[in-house]
């Protein structure tokens, strides 16, 4: 009798389970979220083709840099006040957030969301463009702050299922970037060249031009020429430029208390990186250009050499 009545207790409560697996959620994530529950959208992020000169730290941001994301499906918080399809994140100490309630994102119940992301922020896209941003370089990099400001950045994802950890995405240049060496030959001595002030200027570039967010694609800047001086690091120079293809654009360097100077054809393209050499030649009062093997970001192809001479129309 005792078997029996044990044999019925089992059964029941199997049948009791079975009754109610309807409501039952089974998951093997620990992290997944109810399915009516209201979900924000949290980020990380990490930098492709990242090297010293381009990103600050291993992650490639820093605390209260800004963000701009898109999303296909999501929906902002009730107390909206940005645009959705531009809210405002913030970076803090590893993760991507939104800046404010009003700029929340969350996830639609049962759908999933592909996340765009870019930074700078831009606080307005252009007039009837809602993905199309006009972006703008700063012509004066030779402050980290704003070499970095500079590079534009941008990452997508896959389609998302809702879940409440951070979504982790990749950002990519968009930008060309100009990498440059001063080097000398025999004759001027290692402390007379280390000893001399150098500054690197690029004219004849524009520096403003549209971007779309979702295509990623980059037009051809229109703008007026404009002077991108560079960040100086010891005898290297970085800059980011507007990928463009431009004739007659004139490096110019100031090594002590003269200026050298060559005029070249850029076609720059988004995301690449163009290195190169200068030698400089004391006795001649020149510097040989020549092309190097190109790392980091993609691969920019090689560019023709040519020789620097001195610029006497520099003040």
């Amino acid at each position: 009798m005792k078997r029996y009545f044990k044999f019925l207790f089992v059964s029941m409560l199997v049948m009791s389970m079975q009754g109610c697996s309807k409501d039952l959620v089974i998951t093997d994530e620990p992290n997944a979220p109810e399915e009516n529950e209201s979900v924000q959208l949290r980020l990380t992020g990490n930098v492709a083709y990242m090297t010293p000169e381009t990103r600050l730290n291993a992650n490639g941001f820093v605390n209260n840099d800004l963000f701009g994301v898109y999303t296909t499906t999501g929906k902002m918080g009730s107390n909206k006040k940005a645009d959705p399809e531009n809210a405002k994140y913030i970076y803090k100490d590893g993760n991507i957030e939104a800046a404010d309630e009003s700029n929340a994102i969350y996830w639609e119940n049962n759908k999933s969301m592909k996340i765009y992301a870019y930074y700078p922020y831009v606080i307005t896209a252009n007039a009837g463009e809602k993905t199309a941003h006009l972006f703008t370089i700063k012509t004066n990099q030779s402050t980290a702050k704003d070499y970095y400001l500079s590079d534009f950045l941008r990452a997508e994802s896959d389609a998302i299922e809702k879940t409440s950890d951070p979504v982790n995405l990749t950002f990519y240049h968009l930008m060309s970037k100009v990498s440059v060496t001063i080097d000398h030959d025999s004759s001027i001595t290692d402390a007379d060249f280390n000893s001399m002030t150098k500054e690197l200027t690029i004219e004849g570039v524009a520096n403003s031009g549209k971007i779309n967010l979702i295509s990623r694609s980059v037009e051809e800047p229109t703008g007026d020429a404009k002077t991108i001086t560079a960040l100086a690091n010891g005898n290297t120079f970085s800059a980011i430029i507007f990928p463009q293809n431009r004739e007659d654009v004139k490096f110019r360097l100031k090594l002590g208390d003269d200026y050298y100077s060559s005029t070249i054809d850029i076609a720059y393209e988004s995301g690449k990186e163009y290195k190169y050499t200068f030698t400089v030649t004391k006795n001649e009062g020149a510097l040989t250009l020549k092309s190097t093997e190109i790392e980091g970001w993609s691969d920019g192809g090689s560019i023709d050499g040519g020789k620097m001479s001195k610029d006497t129309t520099a003040n």
